[in-house]
C-alpha cells in the first residue's frame, strides 16, 4: 500500500495541518481601529502574552474574537462526485489497515469535504505507525460545519479542530469557496450551489451524497 494516496493532483501528505492562534481587538469609538495579533503555526498563546499586549495599546481597546484557526487553506476543489464512494471506500480501508478504530466514520464525508477528509486519514494513518493510538468516535456536519470527534492526543484533538475550520468556508457540493446558507437547515454551499439549490434541491444532494452505483434512489 501507498505512503499516501493522491486523487485529481491533490496530494494529502503536502498539506499543512498546523494549527495558530489569532485574536482581534478594536477600539468600539472609532470602527476604523483594529488590530489583529497572529502567532506562529504551533505557538500557544499564554494570559501574561494577552496582558503585554494590553499594556502597549491601553485600556480603550476591547477584545473582539479570538481564533484557532489552520495556518493554511487547503486549495479549493473536490473529485468527481461520481468518484466518491471509491475514495471513501479506500480511506477507510487504510485506516482499518493501520488500526484505527471508527473507520467507517469517514463515510459521512460529503463530495465537497474529501480533501478534508484524504487529510484526516493521512495523518491519523501516519501517526498510528507511530504508534500513536487514535480514535474516530463519529463524523457529521452540523451548522455547516465537518465535526470529527476523536479520542487521542493533543495534535490528534488539534486535527480535528482543523478539519472543522477548514470546511467553514468549503462548499460541501463541489470544495470550492462556500459560505453558510440558510435553507431549512444550515449548509456551506458556494453561489453557484446555493442558485441551484433554491431551484433543484435534490441536484445539490446527489452532488454532496451521490447514490452508490446499484443503490436504489
Amino acid at each position: 500500500m501507498n505512503d499516501h494516496i493522491s486523487y485529481d493532483d491533490f496530494d494529502p501528505a503536502s498539506a499543512d495541518h498546523t494549527m495558530r492562534w489569532s485574536w482581534t481587538i478594536h477600539r468600539p469609538d472609532d470602527e476604523k481601529a483594529r488590530l489583529t495579533l497572529t502567532l506562529g503555526p504551533g505557538e500557544s498563546s499564554d494570559q501574561k502574552m494577552e496582558d503585554r499586549l494590553w499594556t502597549v495599546v491601553g485600556g480603550d481597546w476591547k477584545l473582539g474574537t479570538r481564533r484557532h484557526e489552520p495556518s493554511e487553506l487547503l486549495p479549493y476543489g473536490a473529485p468527481h462526485p461520481s468518484k466518491r464512494a471509491a475514495i471513501l471506500d479506500d480511506l477507510e480501508t487504510r485506516l482499518e489497515a493501520a488500526g484505527v478504530a471508527g473507520a467507517s466514520a469517514v463515510q459521512a464525508l460529503p463530495t465537497g469535504w474529501l480533501r478534508i477528509g484524504m487529510v484526516l486519514v493521512d495523518r491519523l494513518c501516519k501517526w498510528a505507525a507511530e504508534e500513536e493510538p487514535a480514535r474516530i468516535q463519529d463524523i457529521k456536519e452540523k451548522f455547516g460545519s465537518l465535526r470529527v470527534y476523536t479520542y487521542g492526543s493533543d495534535r490528534v484533538a488539534d486535527l480535528s479542530d482543523w478539519c472543522e475550520e477548514q470546511s467553514v468556508c468549503r462548499c460541501m457540493a463541489t470544495g470550492k469557496e462556500g459560505h453558510s446558507r440558510n435553507t431549512g437547515w444550515v449548509l456551506t454551499l458556494s453561489d453557484n450551489m446555493f442558485a441551484l439549490y433554491q431551484e433543484d434541491r435534490s441536484a445539490v444532494e446527489r452532488k454532496m451524497y451521490p447514490p452508490k452505483e446499484g443503490a436504489d434512489t
